[in-house]
C-alpha cells in the first residue's frame, strides 16, 4: 500500500507541476458505517465542481483511509475517515492568498484554506465533517504520517484502504513502473508494461516445476524470475538471495 500511494503522488506531483495540492479530510460522524463508494461519490463531486467552475477535465488524486482507533476501540462503526490529495487549478490558490493577504493576522492561513470548497456544506459528504487545507509540503510528507500508522488489520471488511485517479495511459505505466520490484526495475523500463507469472510456470530440465511465479514483459514477452527465496527454519523465516538456475518459463504470450 505504502509503495502505490507514494508512487501514485510521485507520478502526479511530475505531471501536474504547476498546479498545488489541496488535502481533504473526510471524516464519519459517530454510529455513521463507512461504505465502499463513499470517496468515489466525493471525488464523483469534486470533479463536477471543477469542471464546472474552471474547466478541468482531468482531476489528479490519491487518498489513504485511517483508522481511529480510540473510537474503533469503543465499538464506533464511523472510525473510519480518509485523506484525500488532489492537485486544483493555481487560479484558487490565488484567490484564497489575496484574501489572507488582505487580513494579516493569525487566522491568514486559515482564510487561505477558505478558497477551497467544503464538502460537508456543499453536500458532497454527507455522512460527517470535513476538512480542508492547502499542502505546505509534499503530498508524500503529509501521507506518510498515516501510512506508518498500521492498523488495517482491524479495518471493516471489503474496505478498500487506499486509491488514486486521473492518470493518462503513459502515467498509468510509469506508476506501476515504480511499483515493481527493485531486482526487476533494474532489467526493464516503464514501456515493458510488466505483468505477474502465476505459480508453476517455472519448468526444471528434470520436470519439476517451481512454486513461485515472476513477471514477463507485454512488450518483449521476456519472462524474470526473482532470484530471491522464502526459506523457512522451523518458527524462523529469512528472505535469501539463491543462485539463479536454468529453467524454462512456460507461459501464454502477451500482445505487445
Amino acid at each position: 500500500m505504502s509503495q502505490s500511494v507514494r508512487a501514485s503522488a510521485r507520478v502526479h506531483r511530475g505531471a501536474a507541476k504547476e498546479l498545488p495540492a489541496a488535502m481533504f479530510t473526510l471524516t464519519h460522524r459517530v454510529g455513521e458505517k463507512p461504505e465502499p463508494g463513499d470517496v468515489t461519490k466525493f471525488v464523483d463531486c469534486l470533479r463536477k465542481w471543477a469542471l464546472r467552475k474552471f474547466k478541468v477535465r482531468r482531476l489528479r488524486y490519491v487518498w489513504v483511509a485511517e483508522l481511529q482507533e480510540d473510537r474503533a476501540a469503543k465499538g464506533d462503526a464511523g472510525a473510519v475517515h480518509y485523506h484525500v490529495a488532489v492537485w486544483l487549478p493555481a487560479e484558487l490558490k490565488r484567490i484564497g492568498r489575496a484574501k489572507a493577504d488582505k487580513l494579516r493576522h493569525r487566522y491568514a492561513r486559515i482564510t487561505d484554506a477558505c478558497s477551497l470548497p467544503k464538502p460537508d456544506a456543499k453536500g458532497w459528504w454527507k455522512k460527517g465533517s470535513t476538512e480542508r487545507a492547502w499542502v505546505r509540503k509534499s503530498v508524500n510528507a503529509y501521507l506518510a504520517k498515516y501510512l506508518s500508522k498500521g492498523a488495517y488489520g482491524a479495518m471493516p471488511k471489503g474496505l478498500r484502504i487506499h486509491g488514486a485517479g486521473g492518470f493518462e495511459a503513459v502515467q498509468r505505466d510509469a506508476r506501476a513502473f515504480l511499483c515493481l520490484p527493485m531486482w526487476l526495475k533494474k532489467q526493464v523500463g516503464p514501456a515493458d508494461r510488466c505483468t505477474r507469472l502465476p505459480a508453476g510456470v517455472w519448468v526444471y530440465p528434470d520436470g519439476r516445476r517451481e512454486p513461485g511465479g515472476g513477471w514477463v514483459s507485454r512488450l518483449t514477452g521476456e519472462c524474470f524470475r526473482s532470484p530471491w527465496r522464502l526459506i523457512s527454519f522451523g518458527r524462523m523465516v529469512r528472505i535469501v538471495r539463491v543462485q539463479q538456475c536454468e529453467v524454462k518459463a512456460v507461459t501464454p504470450s502477451f500482445e505487445p
